[in-house]
């Protein structure tokens, strides 16, 4: 029993010595994943994936429908990126409880400052009919689509927030229940999608395709319902994977998630297009798969082959600063896009039958946000709205 005390109180304090080298020393590699995950947000908010659906529906068999289907598909991954990036960086540090409980407060009330900041600058724009200061918080209880439906990822971040303080403890000191709740969460959440998924696919064989399913065997049960609860397995995979970063290294690693990639987007671009070809014209195949087994494994092999990147000083710095400023990038861009939408900018979808109009509409977008957050950085009251 004293040995495995020992043993016990020996991977503690390596734990905690792991943690506080890495609060020390900023990760480029989590910089990269972050950067490329807000340009995916940034080109799917851009009609980006509404454009592919368009295109496979009204040219099933063509093969440039086809790639600009399976390239957006692939922008799934976006929002899963940052629940592990967080999970990443909260579980990787020393809990301060207090420091932690001001800012779950301020991710609720940046929600609220944001949504009220987002409607009225719809509401200027001419993109929303007039509305008064109640129901713009009425609004903010009830994401309206269109409007202020983005920051339901605020929402879910307080969820995590306050849970983490739970799963930290387990996580320092009980690693074995932590993987017990991780293991429940998986099969509450991507075990139901995947047997959704799995009678999908036999209806389609059979010949009886229609909407997906919803059945959910585990029903009242779950624990995990209505908060987004696939968003925790993200969340403490990023734990995880980054705890053992070091390990995941090599030229075998970086080939075999490489191939899991590929064959991860293949297989959800395939499942995704049995939708379409039944019917379902509106189907949105990126924000319906963030609970999706495929776009787990995709999310999950690219942090790995991202997170050990290491870069030169100059490209370094520049991922730092797009890493650091996420926050307000996702905020900023919503409006943004409103403001091109309302001056006639919709320009990528008139240009040519490709994906890459698209892709370059998104880093300007992306870098004017980028710009615009350097600049409120330096008015000291201003600079909190885009900070947590």
């Amino acid at each position: 029993m004293n040995k495995t005390m020992t043993q016990n109180d020996a991977e503690t304090t390596e734990r905690e010595a792991l943690q506080k080298s890495s609060g020390t020393q900023r990760c480029l590699g989590l910089d990269l994943i972050k950067t490329i995950a807000i340009f995916m947000v940034v080109v799917y908010h851009a009609e980006a994936g509404n454009y592919a659906n368009w295109g496979i529906v009204h040219y099933p068999h063509g093969l440039r429908a086809l790639a600009n289907y399976a390239i957006t598909g692939a922008m799934a991954v976006c929002v899963p990126l940052f629940f592990l990036v967080n999970g990443a960086l909260l579980f990787s540090r020393p809990l301060k409880i207090r420091r932690h409980m001001t800012k779950t407060l301020t991710v609720v009330v940046l929600t609220f400052v944001w949504s009220c900041i987002t409607q009225a600058s719809f509401e200027a724009l001419g993109l929303w009919n007039r509305m008064s200061f109640p129901d713009m918080i009425r609004n903010t209880y009830h994401l309206q689509d269109r409007l202020n439906n983005h920051l339901w990822f605020f929402c879910a971040l307080v969820v995590l927030y306050c849970l983490f303080p739970l799963l930290k403890s387990v996580w320092d000191h009980e690693r074995s229940w932590f993987l017990c709740f991780l293991v429940i969460a998986l099969v509450c959440t991507f075990g139901v999608t995947l047997l959704r998924n799995g009678i999908d696919v036999a209806r389609l064989l059979f010949g009886a395709a229609g909407k997906p399913s919803q059945i959910d065997p585990v029903g009242p049960f779950n624990p995990l319902r209505g908060i987004e609860g696939w968003s925790i397995v993200y969340f403490m995979l990023g734990a995880l994977l980054f705890e053992r970063r070091k390990q995941l290294v090599g030229r075998k690693t970086l080939i075999f998630s490489s191939l899991v990639f590929m064959f991860a987007m293949l297989v959800f671009c395939l499942y995704n297009l049995s939708h379409i070809y039944a019917g379902e014209q509106g189907y949105d195949h990126i924000s319906t798969g963030y609970d999706d087994v495929c776009v787990l494994l995709m999310a999950v092999s690219l942090f790995i082959m991202l997170v050990n990147c290491r870069f030169t000083a100059a490209i370094g710095k520049l991922l730092s600063f797009i890493g650091s400023n996420t926050l307000g990038i996702y905020v900023i861009h919503w409006i943004v896009l409103g403001a091109g939408r309302a001056l006639g900018w919709d320009f990528p979808g008139h240009i040519t039958f490709l994906i890459p109009p698209y892709l370059l509409y998104g880093l300007i977008v992306m870098t004017i946000c980028a710009l615009m957050c350097w600049i409120l950085r330096k008015i000291p009251v201003v600079r909190r709205l885009i900070m947590m």
